[in-house]
This record gives C-alpha cells, sequence and structure tokens, in this order.
C-alpha cells in the first residue's frame, strides 16, 4: 500500500537572490505546513523521471542500475 504524509515543513530552501548565498532557508507559514508540497500528478511525474533516468544508466552499464535521485 502507498500512501503520503506531510511532514513538518518548518523552513523551506529558496534562491538568495540579490543575497550572498546560492539558497537561504525561510520560515514556512502555518498554514502551509498542513498541505501537500506537490501534488499526485507531479509526484507521478517524478516517479516516470526517476525510472527514466535509472534505465538510462542500467543500459550504459549493462545491468541493473539504481540510481540516488534527489
Amino acid at each position: 500500500m502507498l500512501q503520503k504524509i506531510v511532514g513538518t515543513k518548518e523552513f523551506k530552501m529558496v534562491y538568495d537572490v540579490g543575497g550572498g548565498r546560492m539558497v537561504k532557508n525561510i520560515p514556512v507559514a502555518p498554514g502551509d505546513r498542513v498541505k501537500f508540497a506537490i501534488n499526485d500528478d507531479e509526484i507521478l511525474q517524478l516517479a516516470r523521471w526517476a525510472c527514466v533516468i535509472e534505465d538510462h544508466y542500467s543500459a550504459k552499464r549493462g545491468q541493473p542500475t539504481p540510481m540516488d535521485i534527489e
């Protein structure tokens, strides 16, 4: 069985436009903490891309090659 669980999401990472770093962590609004960050269609698209990436590297290597994709 598959299931989704909403995480705590106290902070989110955003680009630090005009700042001295590439990214910065900012607090998440309380109302957004109880919402999922991505919807079911986006989850499925990410899963499809992960399969494409894994299939590509498995074919290159000539054997099943699990990938750690983040």
